[in-house]
């Protein structure tokens, strides 16, 4: 990669990322199954790290599954944050740092520790599963803000840190209906909860910890309705709903928002070839942003062609 506007200068840099995977499941009894797994991760941008896994699943007598794991993973630098540095010039003279990386940053860890409840109830086609999880983001990449007295007095540029910790807490329920054969319900409901803390308090943080705090929706909720009419129709309509959050970074306070998908798709088979023909209405309550308030929509309509020889 080379870019003068966001590295300063014209040389290429590279980063190489070397994994190795492993995993190993031990069936301990006929109701009873351990998995243990990890990766390992060399990256010339910061270092190698392993991530372990370990999970157990215990099957009940009638058929439910207890499940509970504890999982590492890790989010490497991007060069931009290690060695970024966006200038401005005039004349040759330097009259504004925007971004001004200074290295030595270190991979964030994630650890997530989770308990799960796999129901199903045979009879009226319908299964379902209770999800408890939390993770935790220690070394956080952190946006702060530095001074730079060779360009102005009181001007700083941003830049990037390891401090802090987040810790978010989840609960997931799911519901998956089956009346008859053709037709599936989905149900999905999830709250949230976000906590940040130990920042190094001789940074100048870039976002404020309860901006972070909100970088989470509350809650979301989605349910999903499919109906095979023949072997070559379905569709699908989709409504969701998500709570009130603010994207870090560039990202905007975006409200709740209410959203409607429709989807009808045709299968076509000729020969050795499959085509699929999906229209895909997305319907909004109001004008619906992801990520800024741009390029905002309420409605949005398309056809796409998928085929395989």
């Amino acid at each position: 990669m080379n870019s003068q506007s966001f590295f300063g200068d014209d040389r290429v840099r590279e980063n190489r990322v070397r994994r190795l995977f492993s995993n190993v499941e031990w069936h301990a009894a006929s109701d009873l199954i351990f998995n243990a797994g990890a990766i390992y991760e060399d990256s010339d941008v910061a270092g190698d790290d392993v991530s372990p896994r370990l999970a157990v699943n215990y099957h009940l007598a009638w058929g439910d599954t207890i499940r509970a794991s504890v999982s590492e993973a890790t989010r490497m630098p991007a060069l931009i944050e290690q060695e970024g540095s966006q200038q401005y010039w005039l004349d040759n003279y330097l009259i504004d740092q925007v971004l001004l990386g200074t290295g030595g940053l270190v991979t964030e860890k994630i650890t997530t520790h989770e308990l799960a409840y796999l129901g199903r109830i045979n009879k009226a086609n319908l299964s379902w599963g209770l999800r408890l999880y939390r993770d935790k983001i220690t070394d956080r990449i952190t946006e702060i803000a530095i001074p730079v007295v060779e360009v102005l007095p009181e001007r700083e540029a941003y830049s990037f840190a390891n401090t802090g910790i987040v810790e978010v807490t989840g609960q997931e329920l799911e519901l998956d209906y089956r009346p008859i054969e053709k037709l599936r319900v989905l149900l999905n409901y999830a709250r949230m909860q976000e906590e940040v803390y130990g920042f190094d308090p001789s940074y100048t943080l870039g976002q404020r910890e309860p901006v972070i705090e909100r970088s989470v929706p509350g809650y979301s909720a989605q349910a999903t309705i499919m109906y095979q009419f023949a072997p070559e129709w379905q569709a699908t309509l989709l409504g969701s709903r998500v709570d009130e959050m603010e994207w870090l970074g560039d990202g905007d306070f975006i409200g709740a928002q209410n959203r409607i998908d429709l989807n009808i798709l045709k299968e076509f088979r000729f020969n050795n070839t499959t085509s699929r023909l999906t229209f895909t209405a997305q319907l909004n309550d109001g004008d619906f942003a992801d990520f800024r308030f741009v390029n905002l929509v309420s409605r949005k309509y398309y056809l796409t062609v998928d085929t395989q020889f």
